[in-house]
């Protein structure tokens, strides 16, 4: 007697955790289906050399720049001058699909050389010379102050 009752959580468990796991191989199946509707629908997008260019280098406002950044990643891209003209001749003559505009923009960011960041800011290269790190001298005691003919605006 005592049993059945252990017996029946110990089932109600495997049978919550076996929902669980349906539920969560059902999400898994529902993301994978989004992701192939949206790679789907990223492959049946046709883009223009000139726009996909634009959003390849991030240069959504400067075309131009966009070009010359897109010619020189290529020229990164491809082990000689000839298979990079090949492709970009590819390129301008037929546009992009949405996921060759994913998949560049991707490999553009990973070549593409980044600025160098800012250093410290506001640092003194030669500490002794700071002048911000040396102590404040504290006001004048206000015997002193009236002997040497300051005002309390004066000395600060």
């Amino acid at each position: 007697m005592r049993d059945e009752p252990r017996r029946s959580n110990k089932l109600a468990i495997k049978l919550i955790r076996a929902i669980e796991a349906a539920e969560q191989d059902l999400e898994k199946e529902d993301r994978k289906a989004k992701a192939k509707v949206a790679k789907d629908a990223l492959e049946s997008i046709h883009v223009s050399y000139d726009e996909g260019a634009r959003h390849i280098t991030g240069q959504l406002q400067k075309p131009g720049r966009a070009k010359e950044y897109f010619e020189e990643f290529l020229l990164r891209k491809y082990r000689t001058k000839a298979q990079a003209n090949t492709a970009l001749g590819l390129y301008e003559k037929s546009g992009f699909t949405g996921m060759e505009v994913v998949h560049l923009g991707k490999e553009f960011a990973a070549l593409w050389p980044t600025r160098n960041k800012k250093g410290k800011q506001g640092n003194v290269k030669d500490p002794d010379k700071d002048a911000r790190k040396k102590p404040k001298l504290a006001p004048l005691p206000p015997q002193l102050r009236e002997r040497l003919g300051r005002s309390d605006n004066e000395s600060e």
